[in-house]
């Protein structure tokens, strides 16, 4: 096993005092545009600290499962059902919450929030044959309309001002249309865009990871526009971030043409290391590393295990969450072979981890995990000096499945339960 190394993902003079503050919240799902759910900055959690967490405040707000928590300027916010709610971070105690527009209840969808443009930003939708699309944004201190561009659609993520979303076309009928948009909030414009995919049930097509120069794709969607005909199928994909063109001929439906396209059956969202490197996990159990610039596969890394969730990189490991509740750290920089073995793995309770795991620190770092088992948990980011390590250097029960990702910010760290609990963990 090899200790964490001294390379930060996030450190350096250069990063200045913009990316200080946004290193201590967790604004977006996987804490970044990279997803690399990782912040450095939270100084607080260490492998001697952690095991004096301690519960300290929850929120019911079921019956709904909660999406994952973003955290900003002293609030925790989360989306259960059709509602999304601030919660204070330092009680738990409800700000304030918003809800869909009576007319969609029932069948409108609500996504999870972004913390953007220092505003909250909730796309919803509802209706068949193309829907109707809208975007809502929010004061985060007050819940009340904030001036700006509020964008349409479900949000995916967002990098500085650039947000991504999708809206889906034809509504019960199959097969479903699942467009793609980028939108400038502070240009009020929309930057990129087209048609993603097309999926008979609406499964298979993971959430966008938006880049500095690109955005990727992983899922099912265009894989080549031949002579033959369009070809579709599971891959990773890349799309530029200046108006795509479109692929396909003009009798068939028009895809968004990308820059290139990589067949593999993934299972989760892309992951945007430094260098140039894109990081997937795959059914079957494993991690791919590919070519930001060319799609290329890298080298693959067998875990043991179906990846169930989008692993976590700091420092130059990757966390792989699993479906037989194994944590199991990979060197991101690969071995320089074909096929890589793990670094070493650590047992939770048994059960799937089904959501992102978050990093807090540089130095000393923790990596936190949430299983479908209600255990929330912490190992040491450098392992246990052994290849498998049984005990978690802490752990809690919330009591029913994480489904909100860990979030870690200002001190705690938060997750969302599948029966709308919002638990907060903190040193006493």
């Amino acid at each position: 096993m090899r200790p964490t190394r001294g390379r930060k993902l996030l450190a350096g003079a250069a990063l200045g005092l913009a990316s200080l503050v946004l290193g201590a919240c967790w604004p977006v799902p996987g804490q970044n545009g990279d997803r690399t759910a990782h912040n450095a900055f939270e100084a607080a959690f260490s492998p001697d600290t952690v095991p004096d967490l301690e519960e300290r405040w929850t929120a019911s707000l079921g019956p709904d499962a909660t999406g994952p928590v973003v955290v900003d300027r002293g609030g925790a916010f989360v989306r259960t059902g059709d509602t999304v709610t601030r919660l204070q971070l330092s009680s738990g105690a409800e700000a304030w919450s918003w809800q869909l527009p009576d007319d969609q209840i029932g069948f409108g969808a609500v996504s999870d929030p972004l913390v953007v443009d220092g505003r909250v930003l909730i796309g919803h939708g509802f209706g068949n044959l193309g829907g109707h699309w809208f975007g809502v944004s929010l004061d985060p201190l007050t819940g009340q309309p904030a001036p700006g561009t509020a964008v349409s659609g479900l949000l995916q993520t967002a990098r500085g001002p650039i947000v991504a979303t999708v809206t889906y076309g034809f509504g019960t009928l199959t097969p479903v249309a699942i467009r793609y948009g980028l939108t400038d909030v502070t240009g009020a414009s929309t930057v990129n865009g087209g048609l993603l995919a097309i999926e008979s049930s609406g499964s298979g097509v993971s959430r966008l990871t938006v880049g500095t120069d690109a955005v990727y794709h992983a899922g099912n969607g265009l894989l080549s526009d031949g002579a033959g005909g369009l070809t579709l199928g599971s891959g990773v994909r890349r799309f530029p971030l200046a108006p795509a063109t479109t692929c396909g001929p003009p009798s068939a439906t028009l895809f968004a043409c990308p820059t290139w396209a990589t067949p593999l059956v993934t299972t989760t969202d892309v992951v945007i290391g430094p260098g140039g490197v894109l990081y997937v996990g795959q059914a079957g159990g494993s991690v791919a590393a590919l070519s930001a610039s060319t799609g290329a596969v890298l080298w693959t890394a067998a875990v043991g295990a179906t990846v169930t969730a989008t692993p976590a990189l700091a420092d130059g490991v990757l966390y792989v969450p699993t479906a037989d509740g194994d944590l199991v750290a990979v060197d991101a920089d690969g071995c320089g072979a074909a096929t890589c073995d793990p670094l070493w793995s650590a047992a939770i309770d048994g059960t799937a981890i089904n959501e992102q795991p978050a990093v807090s620190g540089a130095d000393d770092a923790v990596v936190f995990v949430g299983t479908s088992g209600g255990t929330v948990a912490a190992v040491a980011a450098c392992g246990c000096g052994e290849p498998s390590c049984d005990t978690p250097l802490w752990q809690a029960s919330v009591g029913a499945e994480v489904t909100g990702a860990p979030a870690v910010s200002g001190g705690k760290v938060v997750v969302g339960t599948s029966t709308g609990d919002v638990v907060a963990f903190g040193l006493p």
